[in-house]
């Protein structure tokens, strides 16, 4: 067993090599005009236990470390400044580093401490991550957490990874992770892998992928995503608060839109949604404030509530008749929306659904719906004429209210069914300069 006082001559040792080589290194940095500190694009020196690693970056995903052991500095005092010398004034070329390293027998590839199972198949934690990272080929899976909250700026996997599995928060708020490789023979990402990875801003997802969880990819830089083209389902919240978003090509494999996957992404303009689709989430498209254009197709059976709030520069919808019912608020304060068609087959708009459209000025209301939910066009201030269906059985509170230059309702039925479908609610219409319903046996009262 180790005395103490042998324990205080290892320690006093490493002190000892410690400071030298930090002196040595920043010696050598400044004269070389270099920053000891990090920098966007540039050098920065990290301290990892018996190491000192000086990574060069060319950008936040391109760059090399170079590492130092601090008990061999007399072995490479003398290297440093010519290595140096190759990136004197600040002007990083990553290539020539490695070449110059490679020259001066340094060590390269940034010193991290990886804990595996026994086979090395999957890689369970990382401490001291580099900042560029390789994974290496014998990994299948990614464990849970292994990179969370790691200062990691780059990942990519050895030449013949056997990776299947990024597991539920493996790169989790990774804030300064700017590029990742996803190899082929990826399967699954699970959810919340690169939530909050703001300095990520492409995906180019392998056609091997299976399976995206939930909040994978919420709250990136991500400006352009390319999926893999068998994935059946657009996980909740995927791409929620992806605020540079652009563009997004929807695989045509894809039949459900989860709640809040693209809510917030604001810079999305255009969205072709897949032929099969058959739902669209609570929320899906809410906040897209620049989406101007959207085609449902006739597959599509159901869109979920607030779907497409505050879709502001949306001009005009088509709902086909493979949707039954509108759901509340589903496009609601959609201020440029101007034209609403409705197919033969929808039953049901929900409460509030086209609710502060205050551009709407023509609505084709099929005969099949049997129900207005309360505000169902409330505030869309623009109307000035509107015809409701023969099988509209219930009409809820305040459907018109405030539109207020509504001055012509049709009913395609008879007054008694007039005042059945709005028993409760013929007193809470205000602000409607129109005062009568004209239905098909005579006129009726609002």
């Amino acid at each position: 067993m180790q005395s103490e006082k042998e324990k205080a001559k290892r320690q006093k040792k490493a002190q000892v090599y410690d400071a030298t080589s930090k002196a040595v290194v920043k010696v050598a940095m400044e004269n070389a005009g270099l920053s000891y500190q990090r920098a966007d694009y540039g050098t920065c020196v990290i301290e990892i236990e018996k190491y000192i690693s000086i990574a060069f970056f060319q950008s936040w995903s391109d760059g090399i470390e170079v590492n130092l052991k601090k008990s061999a500095v007399s072995s490479w005092t003398k290297k440093l400044p010519e290595l140096l010398s190759v990136v004197a004034g600040g002007k990083i070329d990553v290539s020539a580093v490695r070449e110059k390293a490679a020259e001066l027998g340094l060590e390269t590839g940034g010193k991290c401490y990886l804990s595996f199972n026994k086979d090395k198949t999957v890689l369970k934690h990382c401490q001291n991550p580099a900042l560029f990272l390789e994974i290496p080929r014998t990994v299948r899976e990614i464990h849970d957490g292994a990179f969370y909250f790691c200062q990691v700026q780059a990942v990519r996997f050895e030449s013949g990874s056997q990776i299947k599995k990024i597991g539920m928060n493996a790169f989790l708020h990774c804030h300064h992770l700017a590029k990742v490789d996803f190899p082929d023979g990826l399967e699954e990402i699970g959810s919340y892998a690169f939530e909050t990875c703001d300095a990520l801003t492409s995906a180019e997802l392998p056609d091997s992928v299976r399976t995206i969880g939930v909040s994978a990819f919420e709250d990136t830089a991500l400006k352009k995503v390319r999926l893999p083209v068998a994935l059946d389902e657009i996980a909740p919240r995927l791409f929620k608060d992806c605020s540079l978003l652009e563009s997004i090509d929807i695989p045509k494999t894809v039949r459900k839109i989860g709640f809040l996957a693209f809510d917030q992404c604001p810079e999305l303009r255009k969205i072709e949604l897949p032929p099969l689709l058959e739902s669209i989430g609570s929320g899906a498209f809410a906040h897209c404030k620049n989406l101007s254009l959207v085609d449902f197709p006739e597959t599509l059976k159901k869109i979920g509530e607030s779907a497409f709030l505050k879709a502001e520069k949306l001009t005009a919808v088509k709902i086909p008749s493979s949707v039954e019912k509108v759901e509340r608020q589903a496009f609601r304060l959609c201020t440029l929306l101007s034209r609403v068609e409705i197919e033969e087959g929808v039953k049901s708009l929900d409460k509030d659904a086209f609710e502060g459209c205050t551009a709407l000025c023509e609505v084709k209301l099929c005969d099949s719906i049997i129900e207005l939910g309360d505000g169902a066009f409330s505030q869309c201030s623009a109307l000035k004429s509107f015809h409701i269906g023969k099988s509209v059985g219930y009409i809820g509170v305040e459907v018109f209210c405030d539109c207020v230059h509504l001055e012509k309702i049709t009913f395609g039925n008879t007054l008694s069914r007039w005042k059945n479908a709005v028993e409760r609610s013929l007193s809470y219409n205000k602000g409607v300069p129109c005062k009568i319903v004209q239905c098909t046996d005579g006129v009726a009262e609002l």
